[in-house]
């Protein structure tokens, strides 16, 4: 059966993308210091998470996961380890968040 995101949650999330708030970054979910987001940093934060600065990763972090590249199973909606890689992936190979943007409209 193939995935689907909550259709709030993918309006929200499209909107945030779309919404030129949110600068684009690569290589982690958030870089606070230069305030820029991965499209799954966007995600973490249109749901209200807290993002620890210190520890650079959004809370609650599940236990033995590595900081600041999986989301943990609430703020993911549902996503795979494995789709939040691929969303990952499109979202570093751009400079734009439009090739993340096709890929949730088309495909979650």
């Amino acid at each position: 059966m193939r995935f689907k995101l909550a259709p709030a949650i993918k309006t929200r999330w499209l909107r945030a993308l779309r919404s030129m708030r949110y600068k684009k970054g690569y290589g982690q979910l958030v870089s606070p210091r230069l305030n820029k987001f991965c499209c799954l940093g966007v995600l973490a934060d249109i749901q209200g998470a807290e993002f620890d600065v210190e520890r650079d990763h959004f809370l609650p972090m599940p236990v033995g996961q590595k900081a600041g590249f999986y989301l943990d199973k609430k703020l993911a909606c549902g996503l795979s380890r494995a789709r939040q890689l691929t969303l990952a992936r499109i979202n570093d190979a751009s400079s734009t968040f439009d090739p993340v943007i096709e890929y949730i409209e088309k495909r979650l």
